[in-house]
């Protein structure tokens, strides 16, 4: 994850400076202030850590952390590459090596098994970016939202609005002794992967939210579907007939998307925004027949698959978590390990 922040003088930096000595000192001028806002990132992130001390442990097994203190890795760094340069006319090769830490072999030799890196950037206009990576074992975006908005408390001075919990997903969910076993249970694919940027405005999501109320028109839901539900959708639907064209068979194959659920709120009863832990889960979505890869239809599936969440909120509930778990990574080992399955 990374936000990135413009420079405080952004008038003067929409235009790149054809005058490459002038953005060297303007840069050299920078770096005491970018040192000072390090300074302020690094003692907030230290005193935040002492409520969410297991991110500054290190894992013991695949199922267990050590709360020894040893600490996060935190590292500055500056580029002279532009923000707007970045932002507007992305090069992946860049974005992966100052934003992408597993790919930097420097910060992978610094590392060393930390459960939380942040990258503190500097760019060459005088925008600044910050990247975090994390292990998905211990914490998902609930959770890592949570940790962000103590730690931007921390950095004002002021007292957080939201607290973390750290043990009441504990105190909930039964332990699970061979959880090791469940986690390397699925094995994923090692094949080459594209990479794309892909941007939507506002006004466009608005399109494509219209677009379904009006096919919907004349039927009954209890709710309409989301903005992330019909985005999902419409890549869904485009990554199904791009594939579907780059290959020689003319049978359609199925075709799953896993989703991604918070169950915090689906749990009986629910438990709060603020339980710290991966408590997030993949739900499969199968398309069967060619003629569901219509957009309104893939939607109609996404939404289907909500209100099957609610129809199987029970499994969510004392040692029935532990069973609905272990059936959830067995279909989902089936589906990857499908071959006839896209």
């Amino acid at each position: 994850m990374t936000f990135f922040y413009p420079p405080n003088n952004t008038a003067s930096n929409e235009e790149e400076d054809d005058d490459h000595h002038h953005d060297v000192i303007s840069q050299v001028d920078r770096i005491p202030g970018f040192l000072n806002k390090s300074q302020i990132l690094q003692k907030s992130l230290s005193q935040t850590l002492t409520h969410f001390y297991p991110f500054a442990g290190r894992f013991k097994d695949e199922s267990k952390v050590d709360c020894n203190d040893d600490g996060i890795i935190f590292i500055e760094s500056k580029t002279d590459t532009h923000l707007s340069k970045c932002l507007n006319r992305p090069d992946f090769a860049t974005i992966k090596r100052h934003f992408l830490p597993t790919s930097d072999p420097q910060t992978l030799e610094m590392w060393k098994g930390s459960l939380l890196l942040v990258r503190f950037t500097l760019f060459g206009c005088g925008g600044t970016a910050i990247t975090f990576s994390t292990s998905h074992k211990i914490t998902d975006l609930t959770s890592f939202v949570t940790l962000l908005q103590s730690w931007i408390s921390a950095c004002s001075g002021t007292t957080p609005t939201v607290l973390r919990d750290l043990h009441i997903g504990s105190s909930r969910l039964p332990s699970i002794h061979d959880m090791s076993q469940m986690l390397t249970s699925v094995v994923l694919s090692t094949k080459k992967l594209t990479s794309r940027r892909l941007v939507f405005s506002a006004f466009k999501v608005r399109e494509l939210k219209t677009k379904v109320f009006n096919a919907f028109r004349d039927q009954e839901f209890s709710y309409y579907p989301s903005r992330v539900e019909v985005v999902t959708a419409f890549l869904w639907k485009f990554a199904l007939e791009a594939f579907i064209s780059t290959r020689k068979e003319t049978t359609f194959r199925p075709s799953v998307f896993m989703q991604a659920v918070n169950v915090r709120p689906r749990m009986e009863p629910p438990l709060p925004q603020n339980a710290i832990g991966n408590l997030a889960w993949l739900f499969p979505v199968i398309v069967e027949n060619e003629k569901d890869m219509e957009f309104i239809e893939l939607v109609k599936k996404l939404m289907a698959m909500r209100v099957s969440l609610k129809n199987k909120v029970n499994e969510f509930r004392g040692e029935g978590i532990v069973e609905a778990m272990k059936e959830g990574l067995k279909n989902r080992k089936e589906i990857l390990m499908n071959k006839n399955v896209e």
